[in-house]
């Protein structure tokens, strides 16, 4: 079976690098949904040129089959958050900045009761590829070339340590630099090295892997998590660097 690969030459936004946020788990349309952090990302990516993946769950999606209590308590029902995320996400592909979107479980309920791809759809009016459950990315910067791994996760974990594991343990069958999953709301990034073999050298040489849960946009009090007694988290997003004078990759939150 052919992997999907996305293979994209990025252009820095400063003299060695280039950056790259993976942007997703907004649910909007759920009331604690943080609008204005997440207006925040958006216009700094696009005052900064940062490229942006879309690691799903855009809306909040609460139907009357959903579980939890969000067909009541979202404050804009299906098609209007819909066209709000279209809203927000159309200047970054008007300069060329989304690279393409991800689906999540929360467009996914959409696609269950109705046979409908919503994450499908939006990718085809905004223009941009759509990445489906799961993507490796070949990300060419100056002369150096990054191989990334995006999904947005299916992880049932409910503490911070249960949730790294889980998206750790991809490592043990994917083999990327950078393995960013959502799902999870967890803002997470971290380096690990491991050793293998430069069989051209004959001799043994440490690699890096980045492991990254991408953040989230719903703020705790009066939510679903509060509701389940699970921990509360902080909300934002991680920011890569991958540069192009040399290999290396920097992460911040």
């Amino acid at each position: 079976m052919k992997l999907k690969l996305d293979t994209v030459r990025l252009k820095p936004n400063k003299a060695d690098r280039a950056q790259i946020i993976p942007l997703g788990d907004c649910h909007l349309g759920y009331p604690t949904t943080n609008i204005k952090k997440l207006r925040g990302y958006i216009d700094f990516c696009l005052e900064k040129n940062v490229y942006v993946i879309g690691m799903g769950d855009y809306i909040e999606a609460g139907l009357t089959t959903s579980v939890g209590n969000s067909v009541y308590a979202q404050t804009l029902n299906p098609h209007k958050q819909v066209e709000e995320i279209i809203s927000l996400f159309s200047p970054l592909t008007e300069k060329g900045l989304l690279l393409g979107l991800h689906g999540g479980n929360h467009e996914e309920r959409i696609y269950k009761t109705s046979g409908i791809n919503i994450t499908k759809m939006m990718c085809r009016i905004l223009g941009v590829r759509f990445f489906g459950y799961a993507m490796f990315h070949l990300f060419l910067v100056e002369k150096q070339k990054y191989v990334f791994y995006t999904c947005h996760g299916s992880s049932g974990a409910r503490l911070s340590y249960t949730k790294v594991k889980a998206a750790i343990d991809l490592g043990r069958f994917i083999n990327a630099e950078i393995i960013a999953t959502g799902h999870v709301h967890e803002t997470f990034s971290q380096k690990f090295s491991y050793y293998e073999i430069d069989t051209v050298k004959r001799q043994k040489v440490t690699r890096d892997k980045y492991i990254i849960l991408t953040g989230h946009f719903l703020e705790y009090p009066e939510s679903y998590a509060e509701m389940k007694n699970m921990a509360p988290s902080k909300t934002g997003a991680v920011k890569i660097s991958l540069f192009g004078d040399k290999h290396d990759i920097h992460t911040s939150q």
